[in-house]
């Protein structure tokens, strides 16, 4: 992850989750939303942020977190949710569970393939069930340890069905820039969502 060590975080941290726009690839660590919007706020941040990762990625970190490392209690947790297209396929290798991320080209199997292009993404039922299970878990879990969660994701990227009215901010990409590899986003769209979020999250701080 690309993060400070846990052991070496202020008392006083936010801790975030998303795809490769929070990881920040492309960029220069200190461009990245998260660490301009805790630099602006004067608290630390935990980035657990994996490129390419679905929505389901982040909850089972979130699950991992809470089970290994919560004496390290943070004092808010946001979420930018990727893509609801992607999903995670896990597999058994010598004898320990792999889990990879079939939308990044990963060896899934010829039947998760089958099963992802005929089922997951065609007649989108799991799809929407799943995602809103993703975010509603991990929503009820943060607060049922009495930490502030918050959610956010671009728009078209997650699903609006089901959600509830100001459940997740939906934030426009109106730049056209770019970080150093083209393809993802550059700084200046980086500093625009954090502009969106500061006055949120200063509330919840």
């Amino acid at each position: 992850y690309r993060t400070k060590n846990i052991d070496d975080l202020d008392e006083d941290f936010v801790l975030v989750f998303g795809c490769s726009y929070t990881e920040g690839v492309g960029l220069y660590q200190k461009d990245i939303w998260c660490e301009k919007l805790c630099k602006e706020l004067g608290i630390d941040v935990f980035n657990l942020a994996k490129q390419g990762s679905a929505p389901d990625v982040c909850y089972m970190n979130t699950i991992l977190y809470v089970k290994n490392l919560i004496k390290y209690k943070p004092r808010l947790v946001i979420y930018q949710w990727p893509q609801t297209f992607r999903r995670s396929f896990a597999h058994t290798e010598d004898i320990k569970l792999n889990f990879t991320n079939f939308n990044i080209n990963t060896d899934a199997s010829n039947e998760d393939s089958r099963w992802y292009k005929q089922r997951w993404l065609k007649e989108q039922g799991e799809m929407y069930r799943d995602n809103y299970f993703n975010l509603f878990s991990v929503d009820v879990l943060w607060k049922a340890l009495n930490i502030p969660v918050y959610h956010w994701t671009w728009s078209g990227d997650f699903i609006e069905l089901f959600m509830e009215k100001e459940k997740v901010r939906i934030i426009m990409n109106k730049s056209n820039d770019r970080a150093r590899d083209l393809l993802h986003d550059g700084s200046q769209i980086h500093s625009d969502a954090k502009d969106f979020l500061i006055d949120d999250i200063r509330k919840l701080l």
